[in-house]
């Protein structure tokens, strides 16, 4: 079973099957990421957002952790900050990028 993305609600893609939508969502990204400025963008959105969403419950929480519990939460906060960040990005980023999923969609219906 194939984790749903967080774009499979936009309204363009509720029309399309679950393989089909995952397939477009792909594409998108891939067309987003193609030049050197999406890609940075998506790095950079990556790696500032999972850092922060990693650091910012330890730095608040610091006074009531012990100092052995700190070792192991670092890292294992870390992928959760990492995937929470790659949710965002979807979410907030390449939802500005409707123009590309239109063309993208217009491509599909006129393909044989």
């Amino acid at each position: 079973m194939k984790a749903r993305s967080p774009l499979s609600n936009v309204p363009e893609l509720r029309d399309l099957a679950d393989a089909e939508r995952y397939q477009v969502i792909k594409q998108w990204q891939r067309e987003v990421n193609r030049s050197w400025s999406g890609y940075l963008l998506y790095v950079g959105f990556i790696v500032v957002g999972g850092a922060l969403i990693t650091c910012v419950p330890i730095i608040l929480f610091v006074r009531f952790l012990p100092p052995a519990v700190r070792t192991w939460v670092v890292p294992a906060l870390v992928p959760v900050g990492l995937m929470f960040a790659n949710t965002l990005y979807q979410r907030v980023m390449l939802t500005r990028y409707r123009g590309i999923l239109s063309r993208i969609l217009q491509q599909r219906r006129n393909a044989p």
